[in-house]
């Protein structure tokens, strides 16, 4: 391949490295968010250094938020958490929550952040509601100006519930109008 004219080698390689360099930061800086994100929505706390290192060297091969989610609710410590925090019952409200307000399943990380919030933080599932009405997503999703032709978020529901019925001659279940 030919370089552009003017750029010599050393040059060249002087970029990459500098390039390379900064993307390792972004990948580094992704990571650690990614990682605190997963053990305070799993273990309500920081990750102790040890633990933080073992995981940013998975990170760095390619794992993901899922991943530590999935080695972490995996822990003793999660385990032992769960049997005073109500952690599958939260899991199950925030998810319903995120149906019933956005229409659609929340990512792992929002249903573990406000699954956290219910069960530790004294969050009720109605200020849950009130927080994600109040949303930017919730706006675009459902809150129509006048003159407006599409239906807003509860006359949509009321339409598809009533259409389900119809069809399917019963109420739709857990998933059905997500």
């Amino acid at each position: 391949h030919a370089l552009p004219e003017g750029l010599g080698r050393g040059e060249a390689r002087r970029r990459v490295r500098r390039a390379s360099a900064g993307v390792s930061d972004l990948l580094d800086q992704w990571c650690h968010g990614t990682i605190d994100r997963a053990f305070e929505g799993n273990l309500a706390r920081r990750a102790e250094p040890a633990g933080k290192e073992a995981y940013l060297a998975l990170c760095r091969q390619g794992a993901d938020y899922a991943e530590f989610r999935g080695h972490l609710r995996e822990s003793h410590e999660y385990t032992r958490r769960c049997k005073t925090v109500k952690c599958k019952e939260a899991d199950k409200k925030s998810v319903a929550i995120y149906r019933e307000i956005l229409m659609r399943e929340p990512s792992l990380e929002d249903q573990d952040a406000y699954s956290v919030l219910l069960a530790r933080s004294g969050l009720d599932e109605d200020e849950m509601r009130q927080i994600l009405t109040r949303s930017a997503e919730y706006r675009d999703l459902c809150v129509r100006e006048e003159g407006d032709p599409r239906l807003g978020c509860k006359e949509a529901l009321r339409v598809a519930r009533q259409t389900f019925n119809e069809v399917m001659e019963r109420e739709p279940d857990a998933r059905g109008l997500v």
